[in-house]
């Protein structure tokens, strides 16, 4: 794998993200990757849930959405899944 941040509980691989102006998360995908969007209201310690569906990278930038809407009360991860 590229990325070197590992999540302690999991072996999913956390990736680099930027919020956008469009309250969208964004990322620099790997082909044929899965990556699943997480949010939290919590961060000590913090309850991890999916939000949204998975999305497959095209090895582009690729966005993902909460289709809740995206809250102040909650931070955000995006795991690179091993499926």
């Amino acid at each position: 794998t590229t990325d070197p941040v590992r999540s302690a509980t999991s072996n999913s691989d956390l990736v680099s993200l930027a919020i956008t102006t469009d309250s969208a998360i964004e990322f620099l995908s790997e082909v044929g990757e899965t990556y699943q969007l997480q949010s939290t209201v919590s961060t000590n310690p913090p309850t991890w849930t999916a939000v949204g569906d998975n999305v497959v990278g095209t090895g582009g930038t690729i966005q993902m959405l909460d289709p809740d809407g995206f809250g102040a009360s909650k931070t955000y991860r995006v795991f690179r899944l091993d499926l």
